[in-house]
């Protein structure tokens, strides 16, 4: 949350707003989310998954986001690990977070819409 904070490009609104939204999504939903198997709620998807994961990130962890790369069937996947992320690698590395973005995952994403 300190990057939420720190980011200029937030108002003081939307940080206070984040805050409140992390907090109230987890009272209404963390008990289910921690009980949740996603590779077992999704075993296959018709699309490209790709997996964006902070290796500290102890909200969703490292652990939980392989097992549902591992498992799941797609066209095509991928995962990136942010060695010096957690939660927030859009925030924390912000520059290696666009440049896979943009050279990885727009290329694939764009082959897709134009297959269809």
């Amino acid at each position: 949350m300190k990057h939420v904070f720190s980011c200029a490009n937030y108002t003081f609104n939307e940080r206070i707003n984040s805050f409140k939204g992390a907090v109230l999504g987890w009272q209404s939903l963390g008990h289910v989310m921690a009980a949740a198997d996603l590779a077992e709620l999704v075993p296959k998807l018709p699309l490209p998954v790709f997996i964006l994961q902070g290796q500290h990130d102890y909200q969703t962890t490292y652990t939980q986001a392989k097992h549902f790369y591992d498992s799941i069937e797609a066209p095509f996947k991928k995962m990136y690990t942010f060695e010096n992320s957690a939660h927030t690698p859009f925030i924390e590395e912000q520059v290696l977070f666009y440049q896979i973005i943009e050279n990885d995952i727009l290329p694939v994403v764009e082959e897709e819409i134009y297959s269809i």
